[in-house]
Order: structure tokens, then sequence, then C-alpha cells
């Protein structure tokens, strides 16, 4: 895990990368950058759901990809 100075993004990308890769039985790389002035808890709570369903879909969208190239490949 690398992570910049002073970023707190680090969490986010471990849970995300975490449960691709668990999901998956792959190994992933999953970068993150949140840039907020400011910021304030509802809004972070608010981008961790997203964040959360960004993942999701990850994991969805590769299933659905993965069926069709079973299908035609």
């Amino acid at each position: 895990m690398y992570t910049a100075t002073g970023h707190k993004e680090e969490e986010l990308a471990r849970e995300a990368a975490a449960k691709i890769s668990r999901e998956l039985n792959r190994k992933v790389v999953v970068t993150a950058g949140i840039h907020f002035h400011r910021i304030t808890a509802g809004e972070i709570e608010e981008i961790l759901l997203c964040a959360g369903r960004i993942t999701d879909g990850i994991i969805s969208e590769h299933r659905v990809l993965r069926r069709l190239a079973d299908k035609y490949i």
C-alpha cells in the first residue's frame, strides 16, 4: 500500500481492493483521490457510500463480462 503523506484515502482504497480481490479471486490495484476543502462529516459519509456502490458495480460488471467471455471465447 502506497499513500501520500497527509492524505486519508488509504482506508477507502484498502477496503475496496480487499472486497474486489476477495469477490473476484483476483489481484487488484485501487487508486483513490478525494479532494474537498473543508469537507464535513456528512460529506465524508456520502463519499464512502458512493465508493461502496462503485466497488459493488465493478464487481458486478466484471462478473457479467466474465460470463460473456466464457460464452463466446
